[in-house]
């Protein structure tokens, strides 16, 4: 029963909430579900205990319900301890609707897990303001849930970092570790090179000295141009949460000449056959990355190749893209450890590699670093890796890259193959750099090039010489920071202005920052970053200075 002032009662001022109803009297459930929805609540209604149990059993149910203790099937009592048995239905605050009034039948409700009690018949402004206090409990229960959630986020997140800080204080002690070995080991082997270089006897002696020390600055050099590509691509990350490439149309032959020029020497010292077909393809692809990726390939195709093998970089057309392949006849690698190979500082056991069969070679050692970078940049690129090899037969690696626009290459300085002949002798090559040990070096190697090279410190010392010499340069190298906060874009630019003449220049850093090689391109001029062997400086001056030749004959 239901009070008569009910029908006439004003309108309470509720929120939207939903609410179920469950009587197993038609009548009962009408005029509240009336007054529940006059006062603002979405209402659901069921007519025993059976039907309101799958309405809170179900998704997002309402939280509040009016249930009659007195139902067919189910009573309101019995839905109460089965949804407070069931782990997987929310807080539903319940208010138990009964004739009973006595206090030991509250005291029962109660102790069974009800929230309220209402007693029939049921008043008006009683029913409001105990729906209301059911209100104000939910959101209590909602606070607490959604904190509860947001602690076990927060504790899940604190799980993730402290398992990646972890990892990287792993990943930290294995690269330090690794560092320490592959570090220690060139320079423990230069300084013996360089100490025994004293007590040479013969040519034939020296030689093999000088081959030590060249395999060891390689191994310096090609460590650190792999820490240098970690670095950048990891600094994008942190910076950006991405990296963009910069995205071209890149003359794969030029690039593969390039690489055939530094490498097939490299491979000959360890009595590795290194073959690389030439191509007219063009490609789409960020220049820096795509080098990397090649560079990485084949350094690791002539690392784990044995003596006497053979290395093989080329390219096939498949429809609208180029597959750029490494070939090796090194010993393969087992199925079980194609996947690992790809991890940062894991390598090939030294025990099953080209290591036990060319102990003082140019690329003998590294990080396990190569394909690991390998895989990050075509990751960042989004082209296919693939890998193809069995013990004993030797791996295939591959990429595929789509096919660029040959209208629209983007400038590279080449290296011509059929140009492989000595630099023009006695070519005038000025050095600027304000370091006096570089300065020498550089000259010394340019006067076993049979060229004429002339050393300054700066601008001004640069004017003096050439007053002195009575002729302009051929070609100029220049580091980019120098005394007294001159730069080395600047020398040259003056130089030029200076002769009133296009020369040839080339500029020397150890900044790989992005922004400042963009910066640096720019500038018009052609650069290479620091360690810059001599091989690379050789060819880049053999490309430039015959251009010059054959232009101006």
């Amino acid at each position: 029963m239901i009070h008569s002032d009910l029908l006439n009662s004003a309108p309470f001022s509720g929120q939207e909430t939903d609410i179920l109803i469950a009587d197993d009297s038609a009548a009962t459930r009408l005029l509240l579900e009336y007054m529940v929805k006059k006062w603002g609540y979405r209402v659901f209604s069921a007519r025993d205990g059976v039907q309101a149990l799958e309405i809170l059993s179900a998704p997002n149910p309402p939280r509040l319900a009016l249930l009659d203790w007195m139902m067919p099937n189910l009573d309101g009592l019995g839905v109460i301890k089965k949804v407070a048995e069931d782990p997987n239905i929310p807080f539903i605050y319940s208010i138990l609707i009964t004739n009973r009034s006595e206090p030991e039948d509250m005291i029962t409700a109660l102790n069974a897990g009800a929230d309220d009690f209402l007693a029939k018949p049921i008043q008006v402004e009683e029913l409001n303001s105990r729906i209301k206090v059911g209100q104000r409990t939910i959101g209590y229960q909602l606070r607490q849930e959604e904190s509860m959630q947001l602690m076990a986020v927060q504790k899940q997140d604190l799980k993730q970092a402290k398992e990646k800080a972890e990892l990287a204080d792993l990943a930290k002690t294995r690269f330090l570790r690794w560092v320490s070995h592959d570090l220690s080991q060139p320079l423990s082997s230069m300084g013996m090179f360089i100490e025994q270089m004293g007590a040479v006897r013969d040519l034939s002696e020296m030689r093999n000295q000088m081959r030590g020390i060249s395999s060891s600055y390689q191994t310096l050099s090609e460590l650190l141009n792999s820490l240098l590509t970690l670095d950048h691509v990891e600094r994008k990350f942190v910076e950006h949460g991405a990296v963009e490439p910069q995205i071209s149309s890149i003359d794969l032959g030029v690039l593969f000449n390039r690489l055939a020029l530094e490498y097939v020497p490299l491979a000959q010292l360890q009595g590795i056959k290194l073959r690389v077909v030439p191509t007219r393809a063009v490609v789409q692809s960020d220049a820096g990355f795509l080098e990397r990726i090649i560079r990485n390939l084949v350094t690791n195709a002539v690392r784990y190749t044995r003596q006497g093998g053979g290395v093989l970089l080329g390219c096939r057309a498949r429809g609208d893209a180029f597959r750029i392949e490494v070939w090796d006849t090194g010993e393969g690698i087992p199925a079980e450890k194609q996947q690992k190979i790809f991890r940062e500082f894991d390598r090939l056991d030294s025990n099953t590699s080209a290591h036990k069969h060319a102990s003082t070679a140019t690329l003998d050692s590294g990080l396990g670093l190569g394909l690991a970078i390998v895989k990050s940049l075509v990751q960042i690129l989004h082209y296919p890796l693939e890998l193809r090899s069995e013990p004993g037969r030797g791996s295939r690696f591959s990429i595929t890259v789509p096919v660029g626009d040959p209208d629209n290459i983007k400038p590279v300085w080449s290296l011509d193959l059929q140009n492989t002949g000595a630099i023009p002798k006695d070519s005038l090559i000025v050095v600027v750099d304000d370091d006096q040990d570089v300065r020498t070096n550089v000259l010394s190697l340019l006067d076993k090039w049979s060229c004429q090279g002339v050393g300054v410190e700066s601008r001004s010392e640069a004017f003096a010489k050439f007053d002195q010499l009575g002729r302009q340069p051929d070609f100029i190298i220049s580091d980019y920071h120098l005394l007294n906060d001159e730069i080395g874009t600047d020398v040259i630019k003056a130089i030029l202005a200076h002769f009133n003449a296009e020369i040839p220049a080339l500029i020397i850093t150890s900044h790989t920052a992005p922004d400042f090689l963009k910066k640096l391109q720019k500038s018009g001029f052609d650069y290479l970053t620091k360690p810059v062997s001599p091989a690379k400086l050789r060819s880049y001056l053999k490309s430039k200075l015959s251009q010059q030749v054959r232009f101006s004959a």
